[in-house]
């Protein structure tokens, strides 16, 4: 559908694209994303083992790879760069009609019903690997609230945290001030979302799904490293073999760096 959705114009420059795989919030959620479409894992909690070159993850790659070999990565770069490098807001691509399928985030509800409310569209849970499989791609994020160490104001703080994001009034003023939703499964405001059909589907995945980046101590490092192991890939620097087997182990060197400094309890089993 994505290639059918792709239009050129007589000079065989792209008009209007139907997917860029490497455009889901940057390089490396991209390969999260389709790495888990594809049935891979990134991490093993309990072994420690970083995974990032597991033939899951490989496939995915070249998969996405695929589409800068069929269109031309310079004439998709081109094409991006023509639109003034897709811009937010009003200037989203989806908006603007130059891309056909976006993997998105629950932001995107309220952007489209800002810029452009008599938009049709349709929202559907990303597919996975084998036919009849849906949702394997999908994971969650989030957003932490934390106390800093030496507050002096630390009963307050957390008073104000339990308000946040476990009251009716807390949750509710931080899903209508974000957009984001709460993760207290008790929160009421996440019956008025569940009637609310282009949000319903984000609220069956924040209580379905069982992908999230990696958590482990190195990871913000990991996360750079597959950023890198992509951008090499899309432009020929190395091979996707050459590139994720590069990321896992100069992670696995940082991973076991941050344990020696700060021990194993740094590296608890399941710890941020």
């Amino acid at each position: 559908m994505a290639e059918k959705l792709t239009k050129m114009d007589s000079r065989g420059d792209l008009e209007t694209i139907g997917l860029i795989p490497w455009s889901v919030y940057g390089s490396e959620n991209s390969l999260f994303t389709w790495g888990w479409c594809f049935g891979g894992e990134f991490y093993n909690p309990e072994t420690r083992e970083i995974t990032c070159d597991s033939p899951q993850i490989l496939a995915a790659l070249k998969w996405m790879l695929s589409y800068a070999e069929k269109f031309g990565i310079v004439k998709i770069t081109a094409f991006i760069q023509s639109q003034q490098g897709f811009g937010t807001g009003p200037l989203d691509p989806f908006l603007t009609g130059k891309v056909a399928f976006l993997a998105v985030h629950v932001s995107v509800v309220r952007l489209y019903a800002k810029y452009k409310p008599d938009l049709d569209y349709g929202l559907a849970p990303l597919p996975g690997l084998n036919e009849g499989e849906e949702g394997n791609g999908s994971w969650v994020g989030g957003w932490c609230i934390g106390i800093p160490k030496g507050s002096k104001h630390r009963r307050e703080a957390f008073e104000f945290m339990k308000w946040l994001c476990t009251s009716d009034q807390g949750t509710r003023s931080s899903y209508e001030t974000s957009g984001s939703f709460p993760g207290y499964t008790k929160a009421p405001v996440l019956e008025d979302i569940a009637r609310e059909p282009k949000k319903a589907i984000f609220l069956d995945i924040l209580k379905k799904t069982r992908h999230q980046r990696p958590v482990m101590p190195a990871q913000a490092y990991y996360m750079g490293a597959i950023r890198r192991a992509v951008d090499y890939s899309l432009n020929n620097l190395k091979t996707p073999e050459e590139a994720l087997k590069e990321a896992r182990e100069l992670t696995e060197k940082e991973l076991h760096r941050v344990e020696q400094q700060f021990g194993e309890a740094s590296a608890g089993k399941g710890s941020s």
